[in-house]
């Protein structure tokens, strides 16, 4: 798949900007890498205005953060995938971004992360099946009996890069706020800028399928992914979706976020994310 490089940045503030922790607001860290600036620009202030009218923060985090979090709230919110876990996998500091929405007292209201894989031996597939997706080495972390199977087209014919986006995860208290909604396309924009990977993909209940929530995300279905024993249901069986989206279909959902929001954020620009960028 062709990639449009409209800017390329250096390593090292690519780094800075995307995976190190801070409390500061994502806008004031964001450089764009690939992809097209304008409709990124646009659409990361259109979010970001919503969340901020919703009274929270987004922020950059760790994935230490973010497995501390789940632990915190495990009345509320099921194991993580492993695969987000730097204890079971040799994750580069370039490879994954989390995200957390922040209240004023500090509280984490919402979560989502992303993570970057090379398909470099084989498919998407065989990445699942091998659970390497999940661990470093399977042999070493995997639970006895835990075993992924694959009958999505989608993921046998996946080469090249590819992002799992998940994660999403909202605290009871500020459920009403929907604040996935926006956080959704603000994560997988920050991939397609930073890795602009051939597929952004996640791995959907089919509760989640039936009320709509692949549909609003703008996420296409493939069945199935059949999830065996694994850490977030313990001596069950998962079957879920394979939702997945592309380049050209996210940068089709950022214009509409930015086109619900127009006469709030449309016409406005983030200069300071420009900037950052042209000074690269």
């Amino acid at each position: 798949m062709a990639r449009e490089q409209t800017l390329s940045a250096p390593a090292a503030v690519r780094s800075i900007s995307l995976d190190r922790g801070s409390h500061r607001s994502f806008l004031e860290e964001v450089v764009i890498d690939h992809g097209p600036r304008e409709i990124l620009n646009r659409m990361f202030l259109s979010a970001d205005t919503q969340l901020r009218a919703a009274g929270v923060r987004l922020t950059f985090g760790s994935l230490e953060e973010l497995v501390a979090v789940n632990k915190a709230n495990r009345a509320n919110w099921s194991p993580l995938l492993p695969l987000y876990d730097p204890a079971v996998n040799d994750i580069a500091e370039g490879d994954a971004i989390a995200l957390f929405a922040r209240a004023p007292s500090g509280q984490v209201a919402a979560t989502i992360a992303a993570r970057r894989y090379d398909l470099e031996d084989g498919t998407l597939a065989d990445k699942i099946e091998s659970l390497r997706l999940f661990y470093s080495d399977p042999a070493k972390s995997a639970l006895d009996g835990e075993e992924m199977r694959v009958s999505s087209k989608v993921a046998r014919g996946t080469r090249g890069v590819a992002v799992f986006s998940g994660a999403a995860w909202s605290h009871p208290d500020w459920r009403g706020a929907r604040l996935i909604d926006p956080m959704a396309p603000i994560c997988r924009g920050l991939a397609l800028t930073k890795w602009y990977p051939d597929l952004t993909f996640s791995f959907m209940v089919p509760e989640l399928v039936k009320n709509g929530t692949a549909k609003r995300w703008r996420m296409n279905v493939d069945w199935e992914i059949t999830m065996i024993n694994t850490p977030v249901k313990r001596g069950a069986t998962i079957n879920a979706a394979l939702s997945w989206t592309n380049p050209t279909l996210m940068q089709e959902h950022f214009v509409d976020v930015v086109a619900s929001r127009s006469g709030r954020a449309d016409a406005q620009v983030d200069v300071g994310v420009v900037n950052r960028a042209a000074k690269q």
